[in-house]
């Protein structure tokens, strides 16, 4: 009998994928930790909660589970739809000028790196 396997995009490994899974879920349930942990003296539950989701989203990045751009607005996502911040306030950050020129900086950097 003949054996078939399903191949996979050569852009595609398996390995690659199951450790950003892992990673994934290592910073989810880092973040669910620390979110349902009790709030520390000091802190309002807002700014525990803050902490847990941005947390969670440095930890991603750092192992690689997500780009920093993809894990920014899930962290900021995140934090607006669970009532944490208003939308005003969360996406306030971005409208800053200092952001924008980073911003600009990255996109012309990537633009050179390309040609």
């Amino acid at each position: 009998m003949m054996q078939i396997r399903k191949q996979l995009p050569t852009f595609v490994s398996r390995s690659h994928w199951s450790v950003r899974g892992i990673s994934a879920f290592l910073c989810l349930a880092l973040a669910a930790g620390i979110w349902f942990t009790p709030v520390p003296a000091g802190l309002t539950a807002e700014a525990w909660h803050l902490f847990a989701v941005f947390a969670a989203a440095i930890v991603s990045v750092i192992l690689n589970a997500f780009p920093l751009f993809t894990a920014s607005l899930l962290a900021v996502g995140t934090v607006v739809l669970s009532g944490t911040l208003d939308s005003a306030k969360a996406f306030g950050g971005f409208a800053h000028s200092s952001v924008l020129l980073v911003v600009a900086a990255f996109l012309v950097a990537n633009a050179v790196v390309k040609c």
